[in-house]
């Protein structure tokens, strides 16, 4: 059985893309990104294809906002997922990314 090899960074903050908190490149090309607000977990999440050169990855897929206080799963757009991590961290949340 084949086995992917994610990394998880550590991010205190993900508001710039071109930051240097090891995040490579734009936000939409990541796989998920797992957010702690007090002792609450919740993950946005990307499904779809994802390619594992980074550089050629397009970011096309879905993003969903797995949050168990939604009623159900929530659709992210590309753009407005920017907004929803920004949301987060003025909230306090605390983020970490998925990526290859």
């Amino acid at each position: 059985m084949p086995c992917a090899l994610i990394r998880i960074i550590h991010s205190g903050s993900l508001l710039n893309e071109n930051d240097s908190t090891g995040v490579e490149g734009p936000r939409s090309t990541q796989l998920a990104f797992i957010l702690n607000m007090g002792e609450h977990w919740f993950t946005l999440r990307r499904f779809g294809p994802a390619l594992a050169d980074i550089d050629n990855d397009a970011g096309k897929g879905h993003w969903f906002n797995l949050n168990s206080f939604l009623s159900a799963p929530e659709w992210v757009g590309k753009l407005y997922l920017g907004m929803v991590l920004q949301q987060a961290e003025t909230e306090g949340a605390f983020q970490r990314c998925v990526s290859r």
